[in-house]
């Protein structure tokens, strides 16, 4: 048994602040005794990804070998909605828990926010109005979303394929009781007002706390980016409400208690 070394997750989820985390927070977990492994970005913003654990909830595994005695793995493609249809995550976490001292983070925000970022960002579009026109997220497909978020509780394509898009999985709610029995902890890293979003810098702190980083690392931490918490972040859609408040509208309808 290998309960004396650590393993850290970060699950996700997606535009939660999880670039900001991995280029900036997470490498400095690296010490003699800890190792950082996920994505890692370059000084021309390309990176790569280590998919040591970036399966883990799309097939059994059995899991890393940890030659570190903590060790850390962060991807934000880890949490989607493909959990919902089998338990492979579920499956393989305990089989890490029972080989390892598990703990798992989760980062959140506003589920319209996510949803119409996701659209934003592939079709640059601002308004519902032709929803059926947009391209599915699929870089290769060139076919229309078919439907969004309706019966299914999907986005849909005419290619067949759900899109990563169940709500419901950016519910901390439906997170909480998903990952129970687990050691984890969910975390809004992003700072939303008015029209603005910028880092968290206490959840941050929050965040170093929970990977066990000590006090004095801590400190180092924060000095050397605080910077980056006054900056905006520049994919914020607050003052979208003709695109962002129908899909919230929206949202609500369909899983009432949750939002």
């Amino acid at each position: 048994m290998q309960k004396s070394k650590k393993l850290f997750i970060h699950l996700g989820i997606h535009h939660t602040g999880t670039t900001f985390l991995q280029k900036e927070i997470f490498p400095n977990f690296d010490d003699e005794l800890s190792k950082y492994h996920g994505k890692h970005y370059f000084k021309n913003n390309n990176y790569e990804v280590n998919k040591n654990l970036y399966y883990l909830s799309l097939k059994n595994f059995k899991g890393p070998y940890l030659s570190h005695k903590k060790k850390l793995f962060s991807s934000e493609s880890i949490l989607k909605s493909h959990i919902l249809d089998k338990d492979v995550l579920r499956k393989n976490l305990e089989k890490l828990r029972s080989d390892y001292n598990l703990k798992l983070l989760i980062t959140i925000r506003e589920p319209f926010q996510i949803i119409a970022i996701r659209l934003v960002k592939i079709n640059k579009i601002f308004n519902l109005e032709n929803i059926n026109k947009i391209n599915c997220y699929y870089p290769y497909c060139k076919k229309k979303i078919k439907t969004f978020i309706e019966t299914q509780k999907f986005i849909k394509c005419n290619c067949g394929k759900s899109l990563c898009v169940n709500p419901i999985i950016y519910s901390k709610k439906f997170l909480t009781n998903y990952f129970a029995g687990f050691n984890f902890k969910i975390f809004n890293v992003l700072y939303e007002k008015n029209n603005d979003t910028t880092i968290d810098r206490n959840q941050i702190i929050e965040i170093l706390k929970f990977i066990e980083i000590d006090s004095k690392k801590i400190k180092e931490i924060i000095d050397k980016t605080s910077n980056s918490f006054s900056k905006k972040i520049n994919h914020t859609l607050v003052d979208k409400s003709s695109f962002i408040e129908p899909i919230n509208k929206k949202i609500k309808s369909l899983y009432p208690g949750y939002f």
